[in-house]
């Protein structure tokens, strides 16, 4: 008899991890709700939504980085 975790995907399931966590950092930075109803227009708006995340991301680095290079 085969059981359920003789299908588990490990590699898999860490992945999801991290698209779970990207999901929750998109909503508490940018609000859950879309604000359009047409849903060509709502996917539009959830890119804008990625690329502000990582922009944000991108200029994180930067100042982390720019500020460790000044102590040092």
């Amino acid at each position: 008899m085969k059981h359920q975790s003789d299908n588990f995907d490990t590699n898999r399931y860490c992945r999801r991890v991290i698209v779970e966590t990207k999901f929750s950092v998109l909503k508490r930075k940018f609000g859950a709700d879309l604000k359009s109803r047409i849903f060509r227009i709502q996917k539009k708006e959830i890119s804008c939504k990625n690329i502000l995340a990582n922009l944000d991301r991108i200029l994180l680095l930067v100042i982390i980085e720019v500020f460790y290079e000044q102590i040092i």
